[in-house]
């Protein structure tokens, strides 16, 4: 990923709020299996386990990382595109 010419965008966003995510969009919390043996897959535990374990990987392939935690999506959409259309090739 270092050696690609595109630009990768990490949404970051915090626990408690892809929890609440998850939980409120029935087709996510039917369909998004469990990575661990945790009875939910928006279980803040789970959650936090998986981010704890990924989160160095996210950012060290990153090139642009936004908060994803309080915008919407049209919002976080028109950032996405405002960001990638300034950003210069890594």
């Amino acid at each position: 990923l270092h050696a690609s010419p595109h630009r990768r965008v990490y949404l970051r966003c915090p626990v408690e709020v892809l929890s609440a995510r998850i939980r409120a969009d029935p087709g996510s919390a039917l369909n998004r299996p469990s990575l661990t043996d945790a009875a939910s897959p928006a279980d803040p535990a789970e959650i936090s386990r998986q981010l704890t374990q990924r989160e160095s990987l996210y950012r060290e392939v990153m090139t642009i990382e936004l908060d994803a935690g309080t915008a919407s999506p049209e919002s976080l959409a028109a950032q996405i595109l405002a960001t990638l259309s300034a950003a210069k090739p890594p």
